[in-house]
Formats: structure tokens, sequence, C-alpha cells
């Protein structure tokens, strides 16, 4: 688990900073293409078809600063209009002329705000992963341990396919009963009347959980 918060924390600073230095490469292109921008003719080499014709990626080859360059860019498709050997429109920069635009498919900025999304979601993840182990080491060190009678095994389905509700309860030491339940995804879960471990907090006994706990365990 702590390996996999580290992993969250990492990849989400990683994925942060990709983003944003994609972001700042776009917004330098954009001001390079509104300051350098050289129209020229390319012959459409290849076209691909995608997501049932609605869209393509047209591949282009043109002649800039003494050499041939090939561009594609993505469009939406249209019947006939681009077509392997047929001249189109296409512009570059002067100070990169490997880089080009079909002619009215010009580059756009990419937004910031994911740069900072993704590192915060990722560390709220691991936040609330620190929190659960926590919780549950917690519980495991300074709970109480109590042989809960199963009391109701149901057979329920969601969208990831059917599992059991078994429904149990046990009793405290001043005599109260307390009830529970849990999400049992073998195939063969525990009959009626049958008990099973269980652990709760001593002074909160509605913090409670069947052992073991999917988080912490017991060492020998």
């Amino acid at each position: 688990m702590a390996i996999l918060c580290a992993a969250m924390l990492a990849g989400g600073l990683w994925g942060g900073a990709e983003l944003y230095g994609n972001a700042t490469r776009s917004e330098r292109r954009v001001a390079l293409f509104e300051t350098e921008a050289v129209a020229t003719e390319a012959r459409v080499v290849r076209v691909r078809h995608h997501d049932r014709n609605r869209r393509a990626t047209v591949y282009y080859r043109y002649a800039a600063g003494g050499a041939f360059h090939t561009g594609a860019t993505t469009v939406r498709a249209h019947v006939g209009r681009y077509v392997v050997g047929s001249q189109l429109a296409v512009v570059y920069l002067a100070s990169d002329p490997a880089a080009s635009w079909l002619h009215g498919y010009a580059p756009s900025r990419r937004p910031r705000w994911p740069a900072l999304v993704i590192p915060a979601a990722a560390l709220a993840g691991a936040a609330i992963l620190i929190a659960l182990i926590r919780r549950q080491a917690n519980l495991l060190s300074y709970g109480r341990p109590a042989g809960a009678v199963v009391t109701r095994v149901e057979k329920k389905r969601s969208d990831k396919g059917t599992y059991w509700r078994v429904e149990y309860e046990w009793t405290l030491l001043s005599g109260a009963t307390r009830r529970g339940r849990y999400r049992h995804n073998r195939k063969q879960p525990p009959v009626v009347g049958s008990v099973i471990p269980s652990v709760y907090d001593r002074e909160r006994p509605s913090r409670h959980h069947r052992y073991q706990l999917p988080l912490v365990t017991i060492h020998a």
C-alpha cells in the first residue's frame, strides 16, 4: 500500500509536469504560428479514416527550407476531398519547416488546469488510501475481537456481476447487540447461524469490520 501511494504521487507529479510542459509548448507554437506562418502546396500521400469515416488523418509531403517534409493532420472526413495524390494547401513555420498543418487547422492552446488537477487528484487519492490504512490499522491494533453470528445471506446483482450480502450481529460486553454487513464476492457464502470473526472499536462499536481486514493484517 505504501508503494502504491508513492506510485500515485509520483505518477501525479509526472503527469502534471508533462501536461504543463505540453501546455507551454502549445502556447509557444501558437505564438510562432501567428508570426511565422508560411503557406505552400502539399501532396497527399496517405489517408487513414477513423470512427466510421467521421474523422481522417491526412498524411502529406511538401517542400520547405530546401528539403522535403512530411506532415499529418487529423480532420473531419469529407468524401472525395482528401485523395492520395491530390494537392492541398498547408501552412508551416518559417523557423521550423517540419512543423506544419493543413490550411484551416491551426495549432491550438492546451489548457493548463489539467496540470494542476492531476497531481491534486493523485494527492487526494493517496491521502484517502493512507487514511483507510490508518483507520483499519487502529481498529486491528486497539479494537476488540468478537464472534459474529450470520443472520441473513442475500444474493444481489450489480453491473460487475453477482455477489452475496451477508448480515451479522454480535454482542458487546455490556450485553447490547450490534449489527453489520459486508459484501461477499466468493462463490460459497457463510450459512445463516455460522460464526465469523470480527473486530470493533471499543469506544465506538459502529466502527467495525469482518476479519480479515482488506488493507492490514496481523503478522505472526
